[in-house]
C-alpha cells in the first residue's frame, strides 16, 4: 500500500517517476517535474487557435 500511495503522490509521468527516485525518494524533486511538465502543457494551448484557446485553457485549468 506505501508504494500505491508514493505512485499516487508522485504521478504516474515517468519524468516525475525518475526525478523521485534519483532524488532518494524526494517528493520535492517529482512535484517540481510535474510542474515542469505542467508547464509545458500551458505553453502549447496557447499556441492553438485563438478562437479555441480560451475553451481549451479552462478545461485544462
Amino acid at each position: 500500500m506505501l508504494l500505491f500511495k508514493q505512485y499516487m503522490l508522485v504521478g504516474g509521468m515517468p519524468k516525475s517517476i525518475i526525478a523521485f527516485l534519483e532524488g532518494t525518494r524526494d517528493f520535492d524533486s517529482a512535484d517540481r517535474e510535474k510542474r515542469d511538465i505542467l508547464n509545458l502543457y500551458r505553453d502549447d494551448i496557447l499556441k492553438i487557435n485563438s478562437r479555441y484557446r480560451s475553451k481549451v485553457l479552462s478545461i485544462f485549468e
